[in-house]
């Protein structure tokens, strides 16, 4: 997980830390902070590259004005201003976290995954492992480089993540040793996990937005 770590701080660095030099600044003048999507060298100049807010940026910015989009306005307007932030960083770190782990597919956990192969799938464990990993490595790196196609690729993660759930099942059921799951209670808790992923990915994905009521 180093890598992927490394890889969020990198994307998501220059925008954090502008972020809150702007929030200083507004707080030494005495003015209340608001986010502000435009305006701040460390921002990036596109908002669909900042958070994939564009859609946001556009309702929040009446036809005609060229200015500043500004968010204020209370808690809900503050959650409507963090809420693609937020999913910005779910896609990005679930999106690193999946490819890291389709490269330990094909490198150093390549055996301890046969472990989660059930008996009765027709194909050869380690050949299933390998192309897990290959389609985690491509889905994982997508999520992360191509924010404008996020509901596409967290729709795609997400039905990923149901169809390897057998495997984990079949893990719980053999009662197979892997990856530091040795008793059966550790195996069980292990399956819900399964789900947060699924709706991780879709959150990621911008499947689960709230709808706002005229």
């Amino acid at each position: 997980m180093t890598l992927g770590d490394l890889v969020v701080l990198v994307l998501l660095g220059r925008w954090a830390l502008g972020t809150l030099r702007d929030d200083e600044r507004q707080v030494r003048v005495g003015q209340d902070p608001v986010f502000r999507s435009t305006g701040d060298e460390d921002l990036p100049r596109d908002p669909q590259d900042c958070v994939g807010t564009a859609e946001y940026v556009s309702a929040r910015t009446a036809p005609g004005d060229r200015g500043t989009p500004r968010i204020g306005g209370g808690t809900a307007a503050y959650r409507a201003a963090m809420a693609p932030l937020a999913r910005t960083a779910v896609r990005v770190l679930l999106g690193a976290a999946v490819a890291g782990a389709g490269v330990l597919h094909l490198t150093t956990q390549r055996q301890q995954f046969q472990a989660q192969v059930p008996d009765w799938f027709p194909v050869d464990e380690d050949l299933t492992v390998l192309a897990s990993g290959v389609v985690e490595i491509v889905l994982g790196a997508a999520f992360v480089a191509l924010p404008r196609q996020r509901r596409l690729v967290g729709a795609l993660l997400a039905a990923f993540f149901v169809v390897v759930f057998p495997g984990n099942v079949a893990q719980y059921v053999e009662g197979t040793d892997a990856f530091g799951l040795d008793t059966d209670r550790a195996r069980l808790v292990r399956l819900f996990f399964q789900p947060v992923l699924v709706l991780l990915a879709l959150f990621g994905g911008g499947w689960l937005q709230r709808t706002r009521r005229r």
